[in-house]
């Protein structure tokens, strides 16, 4: 207590002792709080490409997460449902704009595709708030094929899901890179009206080498258009869920 403080009147000292608490009670706790539920990440590609995606962080750290990869003319938005539908589940989810797609800069140079995507997965690896073992990696149409591409290139990816994939798309061949990712799980998805990724499934099933997993549901739609159909989100759901459990 200062000098001033002694010398108060008994009614004044009282207030001044009261004030000095209030103080110290408006002073934040130190508790370390989860991320943001839906921010904005920029990334850049090994030749200097902006990338531009989105990270869905559920609420409970560290967790598991999905790289999700969009189709051809496609965006990152094109997962927002499925993303958020992921976050709820307390997985987490990055959905990422391929170079010359969306806010992503560059040109659509497709080789390069598989180096964004890398980029992505190894932001995902040492972000603090994801658990680096249980990364799946997933895409649509040209993202699904990507999606093989980059797990055949990266062992530690924990499993693969491909939504309408093709045996040759951009030259991305994915019963090249069925051989090359091994015996990890791998879930497919396609529509019956969807004849070349119907027979794309059944050629990579028989490639596979691990568990695979193919389903074909009813309809026409293509990549990320099938998962308006709940029960083909709900299938791919489940699987993601059984995959970072």
């Amino acid at each position: 207590m200062g000098v001033a403080c002694r010398w108060m009147p008994l009614w004044l000292l009282v207030m001044c002792l009261l004030s000095a608490c209030a103080a110290t009670a408006r002073v934040p706790p130190q508790t370390p709080y989860p991320p943001r539920a839906v921010r904005e990440i920029v990334l850049r590609a090994p030749d200097g490409t902006r990338l531009v995606s989105t990270l869905y962080a559920p609420a409970r750290i560290p967790a598991p997460a999905v790289l999700l990869l969009h189709v051809a003319d496609g965006s990152r938005h094109d997962w927002e449902p499925f993303a958020a539908r992921l976050r709820e589940a307390g997985v987490a989810a990055l959905a990422l704009d391929l170079r010359g797609h969306g806010a992503s800069g560059g040109q659509r140079d497709w080789e390069r595709m598989t180096g964004d995507a890398a980029t992505a997965y190894a932001f995902l690896r040492r972000e603090p708030s994801i658990d680096p073992a249980r990364i799946v990696l997933a895409g649509g149409s040209l993202g699904a094929n990507i999606a093989l591409a980059l797990g055949a290139a990266e062992p530690s990816a924990h499993a693969v899901a491909m939504v309408s994939p093709g045996l040759n798309l951009y030259n991305y061949l994915a019963y090249k890179d069925v051989q090359g990712y091994g015996a990890r799980p791998l879930f497919m998805i396609c529509s019956e009206g969807d004849a070349f990724a119907v027979e794309t499934q059944r050629q990579l099933a028989a490639l596979a080498t691990g568990p695979a997993r193919a389903l074909v549901r009813p309809g026409a739609a293509h990549g990320t258009a099938l998962l308006a159909d709940h029960d083909a989100a709900e299938a791919l759901m489940t699987w993601i869920g059984e995959m970072v459990r």
